[in-house]
């Protein structure tokens, strides 16, 4: 077992998050932030395996920040009080700002945003398109020469930066074209909450642990870290990386043929992501030469590939959630026609997945006003595209609720 699937495990036994694919996604950022000096080496150059990760999920419910607030942050504070270094970059932030900070704290770190939403809604509104810009700067480690105040024209080198993004679906309300198109939206792996939730088996395991042994747990991961900085170049020696790139950048000329550029771009750079998830694994395991030399094996890259590939259906479902709220945003509806396909389109799909969709979730998703929904949904059951009904609750005494299936 790697060092990923320790920090996972651990966050999911604390009850710091229901989902595993979360907690995994922490551990793999943080063995990223403490691999600075590795790259990864190809005929193209060398790859830093800094990762970038978006999650989206409920509030509250999905506890998306809890394991930053009680295990993330602290253990970066902590490496701060015994080293010296600070990893942890400014959540809030101009563009000239954050150049100053990097210049003067050392070029690295890792960007936790608990609402990234928010923090995305500010930078783009002061900044417009060169918001996405500079964020795609921060990732790939080029960033250009700015103005500041402390400098005038400051440069900045060799910038490596991770990201932990944590958002409600609100973030489909904040991205817009440019946001894909740019580039930066290509640059995420996705998560999307599973649906899972915390629950506790009694008042014993959730009564809080002393203090110091959490120290005792922070130090002990801290001390495994620290072993990160000794991996200087991982090799993609295996094939299955050189197919796993052929058969993206195939898809992803089919999709700009068809004219699909935002999903053409994310299946460009996927390969990209994927080689990344196989360099931090290979140093998650510790399997790092004493030259600082380390291999991607088939079975290694195995595991990036399937992990990329859930990462392609996260993105997928983001897009749609996208459209759907841009949709609803920026192209209001006027003729009943566009209307029967677009409410046409949320029924067929909430009827693929549970079988059926309640009257409340259709004027949730589509906001529109009661009498504006209902002389739709009349129309549509006129035409013979759905089918209503009406159930009881169990009980047969509470209120009564309306649903739709498609035909």
């Amino acid at each position: 077992m790697g060092l990923i699937e320790e920090i996972s495990d651990y966050l999911w036994e604390r009850g710091l998050t229901p989902d595993k694919e979360w907690g995994e996604a922490i551990g793999i950022v943080i063995v990223s932030v403490f691999s600075h000096r590795t790259s990864i080496s190809s005929k193209l150059g060398d790859l830093k395996p800094n990762l970038w990760y978006l999650y989206i999920g409920a509030s509250g419910i999905a506890h998306k920040t809890v394991p930053i607030k009680y295990f993330l942050n602290p253990l970066l504070y902590l490496h701060k009080d015994e080293t010296g270094e600070d990893l942890l970059l400014p959540q809030s932030f101009s563009m000239e700002g954050m150049v100053e900070y990097l210049k003067d704290t050392g070029n690295k770190g890792v960007l936790i945003l608990n609402e990234a939403s928010i923090v995305f809604k500010d930078i783009l509104k002061t900044y417009k398109a060169d918001a996405w810009e500079f964020l795609s700067e921060l990732y790939d480690g080029l960033v250009k020469k700015r103005y500041t105040r402390k400098a005038k024209l400051e440069e900045v080198r060799d910038v490596y930066v991770c990201f932990l993004g944590a958002t409600t679906p609100y973030i489909y309300e904040v991205m817009n074209k440019d946001f894909f198109i740019q580039g930066l939206g290509n640059r995420f792996l996705y998560l999307l909450w599973d649906g899972s939730i915390k629950k506790w088996k009694d008042a014993d395991e959730f009564m809080t642990r002393e203090v110091e042994e959490y120290q005792e747990e922070a130090k002990k991961f801290l001390g495994k870290l620290k072993g990160c900085l000794n991996a200087r170049c991982i090799y993609p020696s295996t094939d299955s990386y050189t197919e796993f790139h052929n058969e993206m950048m195939e898809k992803s000329k089919d999709f700009h043929d068809d004219g699909d550029i935002i999903r053409a771009g994310y299946y460009a750079r996927i390969h990209e992501l994927a080689l990344k998830l196989a360099g931090i694994r290979v140093i998650s395991e510790g399997k790092i030469l004493k030259t600082g030399e380390g291999n991607i094996t088939d079975g290694v890259f195995e595991w990036a590939r399937k992990k990329a590939e859930k990462h392609l259906d996260s993105f997928e479902k983001v897009v749609r959630e996208w459209r759907k709220a841009k949709i609803t945003r920026e192209a209001p509806i006027k003729t009943m026609d566009v209307k029967v396909d677009y409410l046409l389109g949320i029924i067929k799909e909430e009827t693929a997945k549970k079988g059926y969709v309640t009257r409340t979730e259709l004027l949730r998703k589509t906001r529109w006003d009661s009498d504006d929904l209902s002389k739709t949904l009349l129309s549509m059951e006129e035409a013979n595209l759905i089918e209503r009904e009406i159930q009881s609750s169990e009980s047969g005494l509470g209120k009564k609720r309306i649903i739709y299936r498609a035909k």
